[in-house]
C-alpha cells in the first residue's frame, strides 16, 4: 500500500509543475520591430518623383504596422509560477515516502526472513518430535519385549546326547530299531507363557531340508498349560522307528532325522498371540562310520519363526 501511496504522491507533484509551467504567446516577428515613420503633409502626402499618394479612405492594406502598435512586447502568463518553498516542501515530503517506501520494504525482507527462519526451527522441531515419538515407539516395544514371555523348543541337552543314537565304533546295529530325543520348551521371559497349542514332530525326513514350512499335520499335540517365566521349562521325549530304507537313505545322505514343531502362547499384559516354530536335524556324513551324526541346531529360514 506505502508503494501505491509513494506513486501516487510523485504523479501528483510532477502535475503540479507542469500546471505552473507558462504558457507564453510568440513575440512578434523581427519586420514588425522595426519603427516606420511616414511623414505626412496635409490631408495628401508627397510622394517620391511626384507621384501623388494613393487615397488613404481606400482599402488598401499598409505593408507596415499602425505607429501606435506596442514594440515593447513583454510575454504574458497564463498563471504565476510555485513559490520555491512550496517546490521544497513538495520534494521533502517525495523524499519521505521515498525513504518510507525503503524502510518498508526493508522491514518486509527483515519480516519474511523471520519467518522462513522460524519455519525452519518449527521444521526442526516437528522432525525432532517425530524422532521422539519414533524413539519412544522403540523404546515400548523394547519394553514389551523385555516384559513379554519368549518360548524356545529344542533337544536337552543337544540332539547328538539327547539322541539315542546306538551306533558305536565298536557296536553295529541292524535296523529296525527305535531312537528316541529329549526336548525341552523353555520360557526365558519375564512373565508367565500360557501355553494354547505344541505341535512336535520327530521324523526320517528327505535331506538336504526344503526351504519351506513343514507338514505339521502328524505332530503330537499337547494342552495348555503355563510355563513360568525366568527359565520355565516343560520336557518331555518323543520316539522315532528306523526302519532298513530309512538307514540306508540315511547312511546315502539322502534323508536325516528331523525335529521341528511349533508352540504358540500367549502373554498375561497384552494378551498378545505369540508363536514360535523351531526345527534342528541331524545328518550322517560318513556311511563308513555310522556312529557319527552331525548335528544342525538351525533349520532352513523358512522352518523357524519367533513373534
Amino acid at each position: 500500500m506505502h508503494l501505491r501511496l509513494s506513486y501516487l504522491f510523485a504523479l501528483l507533484t510532477f502535475a503540479i509543475f507542469l500546471t505552473g509551467a507558462t504558457d507564453d504567446k510568440l513575440p512578434p516577428s523581427k519586420s514588425h520591430q522595426k519603427e516606420t515613420k511616414t511623414e505626412t503633409k496635409g490631408d495628401k502626402p508627397e510622394t517620391a518623383r511626384g507621384i501623388p499618394a494613393i487615397n488613404q479612405d481606400s482599402p488598401a492594406v499598409s505593408p507596415n504596422p499602425p505607429q501606435n502598435y506596442n514594440y515593447n512586447y513583454q510575454p504574458t502568463k497564463s498563471g504565476e509560477d510555485l513559490p520555491a518553498w512550496i517546490q521544497a516542501i513538495c520534494t521533502i515530503v517525495l523524499a519521505l515516502f521515498a525513504a518510507l517506501q525503503f524502510y518498508f520494504f526493508k522491514e518486509t525482507l527483515r519480516a519474511n526472513r523471520a519467518l522462513v527462519e522460524a519455519s525452519a526451527i518449527q521444521a526442526k522441531a516437528t522432525e525432532k518430535s517425530a524422532k521422539a515419538a519414533a524413539d519412544n515407539v522403540i523404546a515400548t516395544r523394547e519394553l514389551a519385549n523385555l516384559e513379554r514371555p519368549w518360548i524356545s523348543v529344542k533337544p536337552n541337552p543337544d540332539i547328538i546326547d539327547a539322541l539315542d543314537w546306538p551306533f558305536r565304533p565298536t557296536t553295529q546295529v541292524a535296523p529296525p530299531f527305535q531312537v528316541s530325543v529329549k526336548w525341552t520348551a523353555k520360557n526365558t521371559g519375564r512373565t508367565p507363557a500360557f501355553i494354547t497349542k505344541m505341535n512336535i514332530n520327530f521324523v526320517c525326513d528327505p535331506y538336504p531340508i526344503p526351504d519351506e514350512i513343514p507338514n505339521y499335520g502328524t505332530g503330537e499335540e499337547i494342552g495348555r498349560m503355563i510355563i513360568e517365566p525366568n527359565g520355565g521349562t516343560h520336557s518331555s521325549q518323543r520316539w522315532l522307528n528306523i526302519t532298513p530304507d530309512c538307514l540306508a537313505d540315511i547312511m546315502a545322505r539322502k534323508r536325516c532325522v528331523k525335529f521341528f514343531g511349533y508352540v504358540e502362547y500367549y502373554d498375561a499384559i497384552h494378551k498378545e498371540p505369540h508363536k514360535t516354530r523351531f526345527c534342528c536335524y541331524s545328518n550322517m556324513p560318513d556311511s563308513n562310520r555310522p556312529w557319527i551324526l552331525i548335528y544342525e541346531p538351525v533349520g532352513p529360514p523358512n522352518t523357524v519363526e519367533y513373534t
